[in-house]
């Protein structure tokens, strides 16, 4: 499935696409970002096939592990479909205090995890906000 094919499934994507946004599989590993991420936090496709430890502050890697694994036991969500607060690592290591909306969808069995993300400190914003 191509990256525009995959967009085109994640439907709540669709009226968004001006935010950056990032989607992870079921394992954590970064499957997809815009061009608005690239443009706001700097990453660019070296980030796809990694995991999403790689824009996660050190600090949060522990309960984002565990709320992964409780999704995966209970197909629960504590953090979706409601704007979140929490850093987003850039490629330069500086941590952006960012909201969050995620959404899940599952996708031919397998989950999918999308955050767009809107940068709250003004040097970090995406031009097109």
């Amino acid at each position: 499935m191509t990256n525009e094919q995959f967009v085109r499934n994640f439907s709540d994507l669709r009226s968004e696409a001006r935010q950056p946004v990032v989607i992870a599989d079921d394992e954590g590993f970064v499957v997809y970002i815009n061009p608005q991420f690239t443009e706001t936090y700097h990453w660019g496709s070296e980030l796809i096939g990694q995991t999403l430890a790689d824009i996660i502050p050190l600090n949060f890697h522990d309960s984002h592990n565990l709320g992964f694994s409780r999704f995966s036991m209970t197909e629960i969500s504590h953090v979706a479909n409601h704007p979140i607060n929490a850093m987003v690592i850039d490629k330069q290591g500086a941590s952006v205090l960012s909201e969050h909306y995620i959404t899940a969808e599952k996708i031919e069995g397998r989950w999918y995890f999308a955050a767009q993300l809107r940068p709250l400190n003004p040097s970090h914003s995406n031009p097109e906000d």
